[in-house]
């Protein structure tokens, strides 16, 4: 039976570290909101998120929490352990079809999978948008999305700002999207710009641009027909053939578009469906995770 919790996320945090303390153990937590200021934009009737444990594809601690109603997005820090610390970051963006966030298989599972290998990983919890509410494709309220959009420009330049206290390279962060994230991650790519961070005392020219990018069964619609594909990075792609909610032909139509071919990588696999995130399913897809750490290996940014 379907749990649903009607409170503020942060009281959950804090209730599974006090019952669940090993569900972070691996290394030190930041939490942030990305805006520190009122958001004027809200998607939804108020302020109370909502947060439901599925019976299905639990994890360790027997959580594969979604959450909706986001109002006030936030970043979630997992420091990568001092003593294997690579330097490199990976802000992540679980998917959830921009209606909900799928905040433990797409995004703390995959955190603490990245602090293992001395990766830290920034799990972004963006605004949702209303269920009916399009955000993806040709007939998407823009408004919206350039909203949820900026929520992840700003979080990537929370984390260049942050770089040196966290122990992070900035020639070493990287996006890795699931789904809808994935969606939102390409999107980035569609506008790389340098950027004034307005929070600054010093106005220091920020730039929010990801280094590299993976994308994991990215619902990829057709939002970036004449995007400048000389402006993204290099990009790992996933996708399976029998992927029926984010078509594999999608991110082969992005591949095929990309121009730096020799740096990127599009590994599709005959099973595995959509939604598989780390590989809980097992199989042949479960082999991306090794394969995405051999190409940041091949990009000379992990030893």
């Amino acid at each position: 039976m379907v749990i649903k919790y009607l409170v503020l996320y942060p009281l959950i945090i804090l209730i599974l570290r006090l019952f669940n303390p090993n569900i972070f153990s691996q290394s030190t937590m930041i939490e942030k909101k990305i805006w520190q200021s009122d958001i004027t934009n809200y998607f939804n009737q108020n302020d109370i998120e909502k947060i439901e444990n599925r019976n299905f594809d639990l994890n360790e601690f027997g959580l594969n929490r979604s959450i909706s109603n986001v109002n006030n997005p936030t970043i979630s820090v997992l420091l990568a352990p001092e003593e294997i610390n690579t330097g490199i970051a990976i802000l992540i963006f679980p998917g959830g079809g921009y209606h909900r966030i799928v905040i433990d298989k797409e995004g703390y599972d995959v955190a603490r999978w990245l602090n293992s290998k001395g990766i830290t990983g920034i799990v972004v919890k963006y605004r949702t948008a209303p269920q009916e509410v399009s955000i993806r494709g040709m007939n998407a309220n823009l408004k919206l999305r350039n909203s949820i959009l900026s929520d992840a420009r700003e979080a990537i330049r929370i984390v260049h700002r942050n770089a040196k206290e966290w122990k992070i390279d900035t020639d070493k962060i990287g996006v890795i999207g699931f789904s809808a994230g994935g969606h939102l991650a390409a999107l980035l790519c569609t506008t790389l710009e340098v950027t004034i961070n307005s929070d600054s005392d010093n106005q220091i020219k920020a730039n929010n641009n990801p280094n590299f990018m993976a994308l994991i069964y990215a619902a990829l619609d057709n939002d970036f027909e004449g995007a400048d594909f000389q402006k993204f990075p290099p990009i790992f792609i996933v996708t399976c053939s029998d992927d029926i909610t984010a078509p594999p032909e999608n991110s082969v139509g992005l591949f095929n578009s990309l121009e730096n071919k020799n740096e990127s990588e599009l590994h599709i696999y005959s099973k595995g469906g959509h939604g598989f995130g780390l590989g809980i399913y097992g199989g042949a897809v479960s082999a991306w995770k090794s394969n995405f750490l051999n190409w940041l290996q091949d990009l000379h940014l992990l030893k």
